[in-house]
């Protein structure tokens, strides 16, 4: 299957823009898929999910759901927020690119996923997956800077049994050292223009090319 080109978007960038995404001339512009964010932490949900998903949808692309996880928060109190979420909006049969976690350092927290072990960290990433997976019609993607992961998470081959969305903007970097062996999505870009969404501000993804 040819490499297909994809968003991935929040609230933010609908508050960048001033208004809803033209989510038509994303289509128009080549993009087949989105992954749009739809919870983050145990409490906080993203206003813009319902909109983007549904805009998505009815422009014709494929549309993924991702949660921004926390290190403070336990991981089933913040699958339970992510699944309600998609719950609220009509429900998982919206949700046609599979779910996603985002495991990053938070910049408006950085650091803290330092306040707790590595053993804690790994064991977060891991019960939050399997609480979401059982929701789920394929295995979630876990969305990392894939060294920062190995560094800060874990190497465990466990982690390999989910499909990596890669973060790596700079080049595509190398595995070695790492859960995976190879990449599912690859975020190419943080700052594309994508007609209808903004200008150097855009997050643009690709599938691997099978």
């Amino acid at each position: 299957m040819a490499t297909q080109i994809g968003v991935d978007v929040s609230h933010w960038d609908v508050d960048r823009r001033g208004g809803p995404i033209d989510w038509n001339a994303v289509k128009a512009a080549g993009y087949t898929f989105a992954f749009v964010k739809a919870s983050d932490g145990s409490s906080s949900q993203d206003a813009e999910f319902g909109a983007n998903v549904k805009g998505a949808l009815a422009a014709g692309l494929a549309v993924g759901a991702f949660h921004f996880l926390r290190p403070e928060s336990d991981a089933a109190s913040q699958a339970a927020n992510f699944l309600n979420h998609i719950t609220a909006i009509g429900g998982m049969g919206l949700i046609n690119f599979g779910l996603a976690v985002d495991v990053e350092d938070p910049d408006d927290a950085p650091g803290s996923w330092g306040t707790i072990s590595q053993q804690d960290r790994a064991e977060k990433v891991l019960n939050w997956m399997a609480a979401v997976k059982v929701q789920a019609s394929a295995p979630p993607y876990i969305y990392c800077i894939p060294n920062w992961f190995a560094q800060n998470v874990s190497t465990d081959p466990t982690f390999a049994t989910y499909p990596l969305w890669m973060a790596a903007p700079s080049g595509q970097p190398s595995l070695s050292g790492t859960s995976w062996s190879d990449y599912a999505i690859w975020q190419d870009s943080q700052n594309a223009t994508v007609d209808g969404i903004g200008s150097n501000s855009v997050d643009t993804d690709r599938t691997k090319p099978s």
